[in-house]
This record gives C-alpha cells, sequence and structure tokens, in this order.
C-alpha cells in the first residue's frame, strides 16, 4: 500500500504501478531496490522507464501473476523437493526471451512451479499440468523456463526467485537466478579503455589532471589564485590510486554510469594510503569528457552524476609556438579624458597576457597607448606607474578561438625618449584589452 496522497497524480499513473504489481523500481535497473517516494510524478520521470510486467514461461504455458510478496514458505520436510544447477549469472537484452533450465530432485511428481522478481509485490505461478511428463517423474526432472524481458529495461541487475511444490504440498527452499543487461560500451573493460591517457579539468581555480594508465590512476591537484587555473599554482597534491570499475546500472540522474572503487597506493599524506573513495563514472555520449558523482563521504558511494561542475576532457594539445601563433588585439578605453573604441591589430601569442598581470609587471609601453602619440623607446621610461582595478579573464584553453579580457586603470608620471628625442610623460585613464586567437 502507498502511504501516500495520490491525488494530484494522474489515474493513469497509479492504475499503470498497481496492474504492475511492483512497488519497486530498482530491482529492474539496479541491484539494489529503490522505494517510489511519495512523489511518483517525480519519481517516475526521474527514472524515465516505467518496468513492464516480466512475462514468465514453464515449456509453453504462461505463468499467471498472483499479489503476493513472497514465495510459499519452504517445507520442513526431508522429502522436499529442491531447486539445482541454477544459472546464477545470465547476460539479456531488451525485448528478448531468455531461456533457462533448472534440475529438480523429487520424491513426489511435481505440481506448481513459483518465481518471483525479488523485491516485487507479486509473484508468477505455474501449474503443472495432469498430462505432463513432470508429474510422472518422481525423482529427477529438468524445467525449462523462459521470461520476456521488458523492452525497457536499464542497465543493471535483476533476479528472479524460484521454488517448486509437489503433488504432497512440500515446498522447495527459493533458488535464485540473475539477469544482467550491459548495453554496448558500458562494458567495465570498455570504460577502463576509453579512460586511457591523461584528463583535465579547471573548477575555479582548482586544477585537476588524471592519468590513467592501466588500473592505475594518478591525480594531480593543483590550487591557483585565479579562476582559470592559469599561471603557477599555489599548492599541489598528488595521489596514486589502484581501479576496480564495475558493473553499469542506472543512476538516479538518469544516465548509466559504472562504479569505481579507488584506493589510494600513494599520497603525499601517507596516511591516505589504504583508503578507498567509492564513485561513480559517466562518459559522455561524444567520448571526449566524462564526470564523476556528485560529492559524498569517501566511503558512500554517490547515486547520481555531478551536472554542476565542469566535466574532465582531453588536454588541448599544440604544435603551434606562441610566437607563431595569430591573435587579435582590440583596445578600448579612456586616455587623458578623450574615449577611443575598436581599434584592432594582430599579434603574436608572446604578447597575449596567459595570466593575470600583477601591478609591477606593467610597463610603459603597456599602459600609453601608441595612437596617442606618447610611444616611450623600450627601455627608457624613468617615472612612476601606477596600476588599480586590474580585471583579467580568460576563456578558453589556448586553442584557436580562446579569448582574454583584460581591464585596468593607470597614471604614468615620468620622463621617456621618444623615437630619441626626450619626452615629459603625464597621462592617466583605463584601458580595456581583448585578445581572441585566430590561428
Amino acid at each position: 500500500v502507498l502511504a501516500c496522497d495520490t491525488s494530484a497524480i494522474a489515474a493513469r499513473h497509479v492504475e499503470y504501478l498497481i496492474n504492475l504489481g511492483i512497488p519497486h523500481i530498482g530491482p529492474i535497473i539496479q541491484s539494489t531496490p529503490q522505494l517510489l517516494s511519495c512523489d511518483l510524478t517525480q519519481d517516475l520521470h526521474r527514472k524515465v522507464v516505467i518496468l513492464q510486467a516480466l512475462g514468465v514461461k514453464l515449456g509453453d504455458t504462461d505463468a499467471t501473476r498472483e499479489e503476493d510478496d513472497s514465495l510459499p514458505a519452504p517445507s520442513s520436510d526431508a522429502a522436499s523437493p529442491k531447486v539445482t544447477n541454477v544459472p546464477s549469472n545470465n547476460s539479456v537484452s531488451p525485448g528478448e526471451e531468455k531461456a533457462i533450465t533448472v534440475d529438480t530432485e523429487q520424491a513426489s511428481p511435481l505440481s506448481v512451479l513459483y518465481a518471483k522478481v525479488t523485491g516485487a509485490s507479486s509473484r508468477f505461478r505455474a501449474a503443472v499440468a495432469s498430462t505432463s511428463a513432470l508429474r510422472k517423474q518422481a525423482s529427477t526432472s529438468s524445467l525449462s523456463l523462459s521470461f520476456a524481458i521488458p523492452g525497457n529495461l536499464g542497465a543493471g541487475e535483476f533476479c528472479v526467485e524460484l521454488a517448486v511444490e509437489d503433488e504432497a504440498g512440500r515446498v522447495s527452499e527459493a533458488a535464485t537466478s540473475c539477469f544482467r543487461y550491459t548495453p554496448e560500451g558500458k562494458e567495465p573493460a570498455a570504460i577502463q579503455a576509453a579512460l586511457q591517457g591523461v584528463w583535465e579539468r579547471c573548477d575555479d581555480g582548482l586544477g585537476e589532471r588524471f592519468s590513467f594508465d592501466g588500473t592505475t590512476l594518478v591525480v594531480d591537484e593543483a590550487q591557483f589564485d585565479n579562476a582559470n587555473c592559469n599561471g603557477t599554482p599555489t599548492a599541489s597534491f598528488t595521489e596514486t590510486f589502484d581501479l576496480a570499475i564495475g558493473q553499469p546500472f542506472i543512476a538516479d540522474s538518469g544516465q548509466t554510469v559504472n562504479p569505481v572503487d579507488a584506493t589510494v597506493t600513494g599520497s603525499d599524506d601517507p596516511q591516505a594510503v589504504g583508503q578507498t573513495f567509492l564513485d561513480l563514472v559517466f562518459i559522455e555520449n561524444s567520448g571526449d569528457a566524462f564526470r564523476l558523482g556528485v560529492e559524498s563521504a569517501p566511503e558512500t558511494r554517490p547515486t547520481a552524476i555531478d551536472f554542476q561542475t565542469p566535466p574532465f576532457r582531453r588536454p588541448q594539445t599544440s604544435d603551434v609556438p606562441r610566437s607563431e601563433q595569430v591573435w587579435e588585439q582590440s583596445v578600448s578605453g579612456t586616455v587623458d579624458g578623450q574615449s577611443f573604441s575598436g581599434i584592432t591589430s594582430q599579434v603574436s601569442g608572446e604578447e597575449v597576457p596567459f595570466e593575470e598581470p600583477s601591478e609591477e609587471q606593467f610597463t610603459v609601453e603597456e599602459v600609453v597607448p601608441p595612437q596617442q602619440g606618447q610611444s616611450c623607446d623600450s627601455g627608457s621610461f624613468e617615472g612612476e606607474i601606477n596600476i588599480s582595478d586590474i580585471v583579467y579573464s580568460f576563456t578558453g584553453d589556448g586553442s584557436v578561438g580562446s579569448v582574454v579580457d583584460l581591464s585596468f586603470s593607470f597614471s604614468v608620471n615620468g620622463s621617456c625618449e621618444i623615437d630619441g628625442e626626450p619626452q615629459d610623460i603625464s597621462s592617466s585613464g583605463n584601458l580595456s584589452f581583448r585578445f581572441e586567437r585566430l590561428e
């Protein structure tokens, strides 16, 4: 019984669930059942699929569904029948009819077969017909069972409990057969192969580099004083893990994911060695990015994928040195009360600030634009430069299309040589630079 107010739920949804007789969605998509919460509408949409009833046959006879959430209790009689040689791990695909064979031992002819999906609120019952050879066999027999696998089956495992009853009313102990659907490309070996190599991400100043080599993972973390992870890190940390990737299932966030157990084998923190972190990994369909589970305690495996932080991606490599890179520079601002904008030119990558500059790094050549007629000869300035209100951002990874924005206020007082002639310099204003890589 659902102890919830279902008034806000469409009647057809409630009726559908009742007809299914399966209040647990989990057994089909995940080995650990997850109960529906009281917000049925939310759960139905979150899980994406609604299970169709599993079809069961004994030979050519369809089993009927009974509203009972358990198998009959096994009999204590030593002559009770037994179910043996049950295949424990069966691979299946959505929509197929999966056949298995189990053996039985009995002192009296069999009369009934029972089957129940673990965690379901109903069971299947198939009566052995009076003309069946099974009824006449009083020692051993083989039962051929087939299961109509739901067409909307998600990645994961479900198990079916089996029991038989003989003509004397004695019931066997339950035996369990499990069925697993693994989508192509989500096998643990395939996930491990797809992860090999180096991946990186920057998350608000925390740079992370994951290097996979077989089952070994080296994690390098670096903390930066800017959000774009540019420049020299202020702190760094390295750990090495041994990985074990498990069978896929459907996460609460709706993706087919693989569980990952990562055991620390080496660390800058020696006390961490031996600790195991439980996580999830989801490789996006494009194959060029992967995500981990939402942050949780190391010993608690998350149930959903983290979409709030950036994914890990392959590092962008370039064989073009900065001196050969072409960037477009655009300058606008106000100098000595006169505004200007849209002054563009092409520069090499060597002239692009790839990290936020400090006030001490500015030169008079950078803060007094040439178009103002006061471009000092390099190294000739003597005086004072004051820089304030620096705003810096780096968008991209340095490849074509990357953009660097830099703005600041300045004042300059001193003297320099312009074309070899001494000149007094006194200027103030604010400037905005934009650099965009063209090639």
